[in-house]
């Protein structure tokens, strides 16, 4: 008897739950309708604020809405490329982003064989102590004298740093010349004499060392160094026909 009744018992929940979970479109559509009504009539329900706290909820309104513009603009900025204007030769007054760019587009006649950087270094260092004392002083009534009351003091460092120098970068360059150079022999026979030639083809030779010093970002000095033994060198190696 007992088992039947429990057994009846659980039917009846879960029939009872199935009943419950299975609702009607309109049912559904009522129980929307009632949470969106809830929802617009506590978005309409009049609150009393005080003038002083709506300025400033205006105030910091204001500020986050102009930090958010800010770094929009940063985003935006940083992924632009810089523009850099290209060069048709190394100059005194050209930037760095400039000489790079321009090594960049002639990666077979410049070939970069030394890039040092120094920064400024520093000459002198002071620590400024200051002593903050907050509070008031009382006065003693028969003696007359000062009394430190409800006082605090607060000790604050500051280095003050002295540089010497500016940020400089020295490049030397080597700049190549596209010359014949020999490469081989071989001997050419016209049925009377034997002639030998020398095979020639061409190749990037050095031809110069340029000297560059780039200060604060700008090409400031720039010297050349010839290497004219490298190219007759390989000019006169490079002869077409030697007999």
């Amino acid at each position: 008897m007992r088992l039947a009744i429990l057994s009846a018992v659980g039917a009846t929940m879960v029939f009872g739950g199935v009943a419950r979970a299975q609702l009607s479109t309109e049912e559904a559509q009522k129980r929307l309708q009632e949470r969106q009504t809830a929802k617009q009539t506590e978005r309409e329900k009049l609150v009393t604020i005080k003038q002083g706290d709506l300025d400033d909820l205006r105030a910091e309104l204001a500020s986050l809405k102009a930090q958010v513009a800010r770094l929009q603009g940063q985003a935006v900025t940083a992924a632009q490329p810089k523009k850099i204007e290209p060069i048709r030769a190394l100059a005194v007054g050209d930037t760095r982003d400039q000489v790079f760019d321009f090594l960049k587009r002639h990666p077979d006649e410049y070939e970069i064989t030394a890039d040092t950087t120094s920064t400024p270094h520093v000459s002198s260092q002071t620590v400024v102590r200051q002593i903050d004392r907050q509070g008031q002083n009382a006065v003693d009534g028969h003696s007359l004298s000062n009394v430190a009351a409800n006082q605090s003091e607060q000790e604050k460092s500051t280095n003050q740093i002295i540089t010497e120098g500016q940020k400089t970068e020295k490049l030397i360059l080597t700049r190549k010349e596209h010359v014949p150079v020999e490469v081989g022999t071989h001997t050419d026979y016209n049925g009377v004499s034997r002639t030998t030639v020398h095979d020639t083809q061409k190749m990037w030779v050095p031809a110069e060392k340029i000297f560059i010093e780039i200060v604060e970002g700008n090409v400031t000095t720039l010297d050349h160094e010839k290497l004219i033994a490298s190219v007759e060198q390989a000019k006169m190696r490079a002869a077409v026909r030697h007999r």
